[in-house]
């Protein structure tokens, strides 16, 4: 579902369920209160339900079980991820790992395809793994870290 199709639905229900609740000697909201009420209930249910994505990736990924001998390398490439806040590139796993590139390469690109992370593209051209997920659980942790001082 998209922001559109939700502040339509929400839109309709208003209207509908509005004139039950609201005394008889109050005027009808206009049209464009109403769908600025439904653009803000839509949005705020779309950014709850993408942060729920992602902590259901990252929660994935971290339960993970990891095969045989691809395991170290995995974890490798895991931390390498961690450490950068989510986002690497096939030279960041291959500089900070003894995994070289083409290594780098098809671990990153696995994660991908198990929908583990998202390709960016940077203004310099560079393809980008983003680990939703690990950015999240990063925020977390530094929230938790600042509250505890």
């Amino acid at each position: 579902m998209n922001v559109v199709s939700i502040t339509v639905a929400l839109y309709f229900f208003i209207k509908w369920v509005g004139p039950i609740f609201r005394p008889e000697d109050e005027s009808d909201l206009s049209n464009f209160t109403i769908i600025l009420i439904s653009l803000g209930i839509a949005l705020i249910i779309m950014i709850v339900s993408r942060m729920k994505g992602d902590i259901t990736q990252f929660e994935k990924l971290r339960n993970r079980e990891i095969e045989g001998k691809e395991s170290p390398k995995i974890i490798e490439v895991l931390s390498i991820v961690k450490a950068n806040e989510g986002f690497v590139t096939i030279a960041d796993v291959a500089g900070n790992s003894e995994l070289n590139m083409r290594e780098s390469e098809e671990i990153l690109y696995k994660f991908q395809k198990e929908g583990h992370a998202q390709l960016k593209v940077a203004e310099t051209g560079d393809v980008i793994f983003y680990f939703p997920g690990f950015r999240l659980a990063s925020l977390i942790e530094q929230k938790s870290n600042e509250e505890g001082e």
